[in-house]
């Protein structure tokens, strides 16, 4: 099955995970993607408590979710 093009906003996103160094934070749609509670709260510790604080573990699993809801 053929992969369908991605969007300017999801090629953005891609980008961004692939090349900004991490952690990283991350809030609004992304962040919901990335439930992951421990990055959460590292977040709220450092005055986000709406983000996420993705580390390269969370990369990786955020890119495979990403990569499964947009396929």
């Amino acid at each position: 099955m053929p992969y369908k093009p991605l969007d300017p906003d999801q090629l953005s996103t891609l980008n961004a995970l692939y090349l900004a160094p991490v952690p990283q934070l991350w809030s609004g749609e992304i962040a919901g993607i990335a439930d992951i509670l421990v990055r959460r709260k590292l977040a709220e510790k450092i005055g986000h408590p709406k983000g996420y604080v993705i580390t390269d573990l969370g990369r990786i699993r955020l890119l495979g979710t990403l990569r499964a809801k947009w396929s």
